[in-house]
């Protein structure tokens, strides 16, 4: 699902495609664009002065159906060489829910130089963990780590994602 453009208002003037985020809107010579890549953040709905560009409504779109969606995961973060205390408490909350939902519990760890980390968070109670071990990923950015944790949700499809309250999880 994506942002959707009414032509008919669309005065072409560009300042939706300077302000996504993610790039995804680029202007013709008759109306602005919107790709695949959007995120439905509505930066673009904000910004329009003229009311081109409007969100789809919930549950309008095919990619709408919340059946999909299974699994509750927990974000562990990666610092100085070691998964940070708070995976740990996730992962006693995180299979509390999954237990009660009857689904499975996930642990996602982003990170460089991650070998025999999977093992310990097994240990803490993940059934499964998604590893992005890359060295573009050795040190936390917003950008990076965004970019990898919303492509995983977006193919893996959890219900449920638990995070620290911490600067990273944040």
């Amino acid at each position: 699902m994506k942002a959707l453009v009414d032509p008919r208002k669309c005065t072409v003037c560009g300042i939706c495609q300077d302000v996504c985020p993610v790039g995804a809107i680029s202007v013709t010579e008759t109306a602005a664009e919107v790709s695949e890549d959007c995120t439905l953040c509505g930066m673009c709905v904000d910004t329009c002065e003229f009311g081109a560009i409007s969100l789809p409504e919930v549950g309008t779109g095919p990619s709408d159906d919340l059946a999909s969606y299974s699994g509750v995961w927990v974000f562990a973060e990666w610092r100085q060489g070691q998964v940070h205390r708070v995976a740990h408490e996730l992962l006693g909350t995180g299979r509390k829910l999954a237990d009660k939902r009857g689904v499975e519990l996930g642990t996602v760890l982003l990170g460089y130089q991650l070998d025999g980390h999977v093992n310990d968070l097994i240990a803490h109670g993940a059934d499964v963990v998604y590893v992005a071990d890359h060295p573009g990923l050795a040190h936390f950015t917003d950008e990076a780590y965004a970019g990898v944790l919303f492509e995983l949700i977006r193919q893996k499809r959890p219900e449920i994602l638990l995070a620290g309250a911490t600067s990273m999880g944040r």
